[in-house]
């Protein structure tokens, strides 16, 4: 990829009311995954009501797995927890 395509800073541009739609489509896909609220319009109100189900899905397994460990952290948890009741 280059640099400039990279960036966005390309001159040439296929259909940019397309690109930008897309553009927009992602940024409200990626604000509803963070549970921030989203800038409807047009075609972005359908696929985020198609995408509805799947960004709720996802924002309850964030939810409750965040306040699990992976195993090797949970193990220094309950380490550090054992150690700190030894000591009282």
């Amino acid at each position: 990829m280059h640099f400039q395509d990279a960036l966005g800073l390309n001159t040439i541009s296929d259909d940019s009311a397309k690109t930008r739609q897309k553009l927009h489509q992602y940024i409200n896909l990626k604000l509803a995954s963070c549970g921030q609220p989203t800038c409807s319009q047009g075609d972005s109100t359908e696929f985020l009501a198609t995408a509805n189900d799947l960004v709720s899905r996802y924002l309850e397994m964030s939810r409750q797995l965040s306040a699990r460990h992976c195993p090797s952290d949970q193990r220094i948890q309950t380490f550090l927890n054992s150690y700190k009741s030894f000591q009282k």
